[in-house]
């Protein structure tokens, strides 16, 4: 019974100071984070990150979206004031980028790896395939289009 009490009179005070250990290196992204493969004729690449592999994932596609379709509009303003001889001028800017949405339906989870924050993800995006879904889509616009200019 003493023996016990020593050991927890001794084992108390080492449990606040963990704290105190050097906390463990967080694992260095894997290449391919930090390089994505280049676009070819065959794949579009995006990587992405999240807390869970199905975020990942979509942040992995709009990375390779965004290489296809994004917006961006600007606004510029400009003030000048005079103020008894004294001339003010201010500008101000303002840049807007958008992500548009953008279906893709052959694609491959190629690599996942953990992150500190959750997983990172490697997709690779079919391009003829996408190619030709984009195709498709805008033939059968142009047909319901056709049809309904017809009766105009």
């Amino acid at each position: 019974m003493r023996n016990l009490l020593l050991c927890l009179i001794l084992a108390i005070p080492l449990l606040g100071c963990e704290g105190l250990l050097p906390k463990r290196a967080e694992k260095a992204a894997p290449g391919w984070v930090l390089a994505t493969p280049l676009d070819s004729r065959e794949w579009l690449w995006g990587v992405g990150e999240g807390p869970d592999l199905d975020t990942a994932k979509r942040a992995a596609l709009k990375d390779i979206a965004a290489k296809l379709r994004v917006s961006i509009s600007g606004q510029l303003s400009s003030q000048v004031s005079v103020n008894n001889n004294n001339v003010d001028r201010q500008a101000s800017s303002r840049i807007l980028e958008e992500v548009q949405k953008t279906e893709f339906s052959h694609y491959i989870v190629d690599k996942t790896a953990q992150s500190a924050h959750g997983f990172f993800v490697l997709v690779k995006v079919d391009r003829q395939a996408f190619i030709q879904d984009v195709s498709q889509k805008l033939s059968n616009l142009e047909s319901r289009l056709r049809q309904a200019s017809e009766g105009l």
